[in-house]
């Protein structure tokens, strides 16, 4: 498995080893860019002095900074299904995170919409935050701490 492959495709098992340095690999990699393409399009007078200017710069920041986060939640997508096949489940397992996430954000939507406090909207998105806790919990787990299956399964033979 070449590295492209390893970071962006959805297919094969990968061992605790591999998700593991591929999530470090990822995550660094992202980081490095992100800090130099904000260095490399950082303009000329320096940082905003005031909000107006600020707000000129968010168009340029959201393509700056939104290509390396795609990046990165793309190569951490992958190797979440992979870790996932290799643990003899679906890859959509990974998608497990979005439910509480959406409900997250519709809450804030909503409370939004009809001007509810700050308290309502906190005790509202509340348990899905700590949904979305146990999501993660259960991830960490599964992926990054439980051994893969040393039996061939639909996704392939093990990894190694």
């Amino acid at each position: 498995m070449n590295l492209v492959s390893f970071l962006f495709g959805f297919s094969g098992r990968i061992n605790r080893l591999q998700y593991w340095l591929g999530c470090l690999g990822a995550g660094i990699g992202g980081a490095v860019l992100i800090l130099m393409l904000g260095v490399l399009t950082m303009p000329a007078g320096g940082a905003p002095k005031t909000s107006a200017d600020a707000l000129l710069l968010l168009p340029s920041m959201g393509v700056t900074f939104g290509i390396p986060l795609m990046l990165m939640g793309w190569a951490g997508s992958a190797l979440q299904t992979k870790r996932f096949h290799d643990r003899g489940r679906s890859g959509l397992w990974a998608l497990t995170p979005f439910v509480p996430l959406t409900m997250i954000v519709i809450t804030v939507i909503s409370a939004a919409a009809t001007n509810a406090s700050i308290e309502h909207v906190l005790s509202s998105a509340g348990m899905w935050f700590g949904l979305l806790q146990l999501v993660n919990l259960f991830m960490f787990v599964d992926l990054g701490c439980m051994p893969s299956k040393p039996e061939p399964n639909k996704y392939g033979n093990p990894p190694g």
